[in-house]
């Protein structure tokens, strides 16, 4: 009946964001609540929402939903259209979105945390002069839901077929930095945790997707890495820095397996750069480094277009390569837009170099 909804679910509150109404590929209609007035939602309701069956709230332009509360949009040129909508409460888990009104069909979607679940449910409330009886229906399907990271749910009604999907993230958007700024993300299995990294936070989940802790860096991650020590097998955890122009790296504890965010600093663990002797020889901008099954570290020094190679103790071997499109050059971008790069090496001791603006990948011999 071209009517949506957003729900929260029990006495959590529910946080929704970048709500969009889209058919055949086409945007119908798109609500970002930034236009919204911070605070309560009283009285009218900007774009045509209603609010019913509770309390509602507009904070850093994302619509917070109390109680059994639900806002509605309706339009009745909607037909065949497909909603989508970010979920973004880190605790409950229990936003829904939902296509169709009061009567008839409807349909809603969401995610439960405590069963690790998505939720399908269909109701039908036909009016009472049809003489047709309410039916309902559901259908759930597992999926591993971690805390603290946004979904984006999906329920689409095309020619009496219903589809819902729900999508995570890899990439956030970040305007902070211009229009096509981006956070940097990464993920590394560190013994039996998921470190997860986005920015300068850096999370620590378990298999069941439990939070145990987290963790901030006095910079934005590019990257995790995590490799055996070759001398004794110990496991080693790094993390690449590119604003401090370092590359931080620590033992994982045995004992405690978790406190390793706190020992990769420059304090408790070991370092690699900024400086590497004279002031020419600085790392500038690093985004990716690899251990070898030597022990050997490769940097990919974005700012200075090389990989920069050190023995297991951190020191400097050798290096190769400069700003360039021919063989054992490269192009990692630029400051004033966005360095980007990664490097690899496998069991053999092959380096593998992500040469992004020349799209390409370049392998060198040990």
């Amino acid at each position: 009946q071209g009517e949506i909804s957003l729900k929260a679910a029990g006495s959590f509150p529910g946080l929704l964001d970048n709500v969009r109404v889209s058919a055949g590929g086409r945007e119908l209609f798109l609500e970002d609540f930034e236009e919204f007035p911070e605070g309560a939602l009283d009285g009218q309701l900007p774009h045509n929402w209603k609010l019913k069956d509770g309390k509602a709230f507009v904070g850093q332009g994302m619509l917070n939903i109390l109680g059994s509360a639900k806002m509605t949009r309706a339009d009745q040129t909607w037909k065949n259209f497909r909603l989508e909508a970010d979920q973004a409460n880190t605790i409950a888990k229990g936003e829904s979105i939902q296509i169709g009104g009061d009567t008839f069909s409807r349909f809603s979607f969401n995610l439960a945390a405590p069963t690790q679940q998505a939720l399908l449910n269909w109701e039908f409330s036909p009016p009472g002069e049809l003489g047709l009886e309410p039916q309902g229906d559901s259908l759930s399907l597992p999926i591993l839901l971690m805390d603290c990271v946004f979904y984006r749910l999906s329920l689409e009604a095309l020619d009496g077929v219903v589809n819902a999907s729900v999508k995570d993230p890899v990439l956030w958007g970040d305007t902070s930095e211009g229009p096509v700024g981006y956070l940097w993300s990464s993920l590394a299995l560190v013994g039996d945790l998921l470190a997860f990294t986005r920015g300068d936070q850096i999370y620590l989940l378990t298999q069941e997707g439990k939070l145990v802790s987290q963790s901030k860096f006095a910079a934005p991650v590019s990257e995790i890495r995590v490799w055996q020590n070759p001398k004794d097998g110990a496991p080693w955890v790094g993390v690449c820095v590119p604003d401090l122009d370092q590359i931080l790296m620590a033992r994982v504890p045995a004992s405690n397996p978790s406190s390793w965010p706190r020992r990769v600093s420059p304090d408790l663990g070991f370092a690699i750069g900024p400086g590497l002797g004279s002031s020419t020889d600085f790392l500038y901008y690093p985004t990716s480094f690899a251990v070898g099954p030597d022990g050997r570290c490769y940097v990919l020094d974005a700012g200075n277009a090389r990989v920069v190679v050190f023995d297991a103790d951190r020191q400097a071997l050798t290096q190769w390569g400069h700003k360039g499109s021919g063989e054992g050059e490269f192009d990692f971008g630029k400051r004033a837009d966005h360095f980007a790069g990664s490097i690899a090496v496998d069991s053999e001791g092959y380096i593998y170099v992500l040469d992004v603006f020349n799209q390409r990948i370049q392998k060198f011999a040990p």
